[in-house]
Formats: structure tokens, sequence, C-alpha cells
């Protein structure tokens, strides 16, 4: 028992990589780019979560809901990984709030289930799935996962 409790220490004492810009793009409802004190530019992928993609149902209230909360804002990013984009995959803060996790409570965006580190949202989606919150109030026939969306996409490509 001693051991788990010097190894909890360990933990919380390890050093969280982050950085902190003003948000001056929103590409869609999980990317947005912000441009650091140092004046460098840096896209910024929300860590946990995908929202709808431009062509699906919502994917613009996506973008809109992520914009209303932080465009032209300082935020502070909690990073979690550089994805295959070169993209900082990480999680967003403004004002003490988490964002990729309000966009989950609030419908506009699901759970990544390949690459999500955080398992409390997965009952957060769950209460706005029972709520209609969001793109739960579309039929359950017109909800589909970005995921799987762009895997349609990408093996249908002669349809769009």
């Amino acid at each position: 028992m001693k051991f788990f409790g010097l190894f909890l220490i360990y933990l919380i004492s390890l050093p969280v990589t982050a950085v902190e810009g003003w948000v001056i793009g929103i590409s869609d409802g999980d990317t947005v780019t912000i441009l650091t004190k140092g004046n460098v530019e840096k896209k910024i992928r929300l860590g946990n979560i995908d929202a709808p993609e431009k062509g699906q149902p919502w994917g613009q209230r996506a973008k809109q809901a992520l914009s209303s909360k932080i465009y032209k804002k300082l935020i502070f990013v909690e990073e979690q990984e550089i994805d295959r984009y070169g993209r900082l995959v990480g999680i967003i803060f403004f004002e003490g709030r988490n964002i990729n996790k309000e966009l989950v409570k609030d419908g506009y965006a699901w759970v990544y289930p390949l690459y999500n580190r955080d398992p409390s949202l997965v009952n957060i989606q769950i209460m706005a799935e029972k709520s209609k919150l969001g793109l739960w109030s579309m039929p359950k026939n017109k909800i589909q996962a970005p995921w799987e969306y762009r895997r349609f996409i990408r093996t249908n490509p002669a349809r769009y």
C-alpha cells in the first residue's frame, strides 16, 4: 500500500506539457489555430473527442459552438501528443473550463473511442444522448459518427 501511495505522488508530480495562445481560427468542431505568445501559429486538435465533419449534419453547428466558446480568447492547452498531421492534440481550457468536455456534454461531439483517454467522457456522452442534446436530437438513422463518415468517404470517393 505504501508503494501505491508513492506511485500516486510520482504521477501527480509529472510535468504536464502545455501551451497557451490566442485562438485565431476555427477549422471545424474539433480543430483550432492559436497564436502563441512567441507569435507562433499552432494547429490544435481537441483530444478525446471527434466532432461532425463539415459535410455532416451538425458539422457547421459544432464549429459555431466551438467558436462561440473560445474564438479570440486566450486558451490553455494541455498537450497529449502530436498527431500524424503535425497537429498538437490536447485538452483546451478556457477560464478553467474543459472545452472538450463541454462539446460532448452539449451534444456537439462524440467521445472518440480509439483515442479517448478520459473515461468520464463516456458517461457525459450518455447523458447528452438521453437528453437529446445537439446532434442527439436527430433521428437515430441520421446520426453517423465522424470516423464512420470519413471511412465511407474514403471507400466511396466517386460519390463525393
